[in-house]
């Protein structure tokens, strides 16, 4: 499952609906996209060397209010038992 996760990556063109974030603890925040074609979460990820999800979240969040589709890429899978979404790696 966790091979799975780290090597399922898609490519396609969402339209942004609503932005999310919860907060587990002190320091840990889970930022979640709600779009026509699921909902994915924005995170940084040591895996994929991606460290900019703050400028990622700002992207999401004009694609939000534009109301534009814009292109995503993803990597990972919806697993509901282990409240896991598909992380954006780029968006475009």
């Amino acid at each position: 499952m966790a091979v799975l996760n780290y090597t399922n990556v898609q490519e396609q063109e969402v339209q942004v609906i609503d932005l999310e974030s919860r907060r587990s603890g002190e320091s840990s925040e889970l930022r979640l996209i709600h779009t026509n074609s699921g909902v994915f979460m924005n995170s940084d990820t040591l895996w994929w060397f991606k460290f900019n999800s703050s400028d990622v979240q700002s992207k999401l969040i004009q694609a939000k209010q534009s109301g534009k589709k814009v292109r995503i890429k993803t990597v990972g899978t919806r697993i509901p038992l282990f409240s896991q979404y598909p992380n954006i790696l780029e968006i475009h």
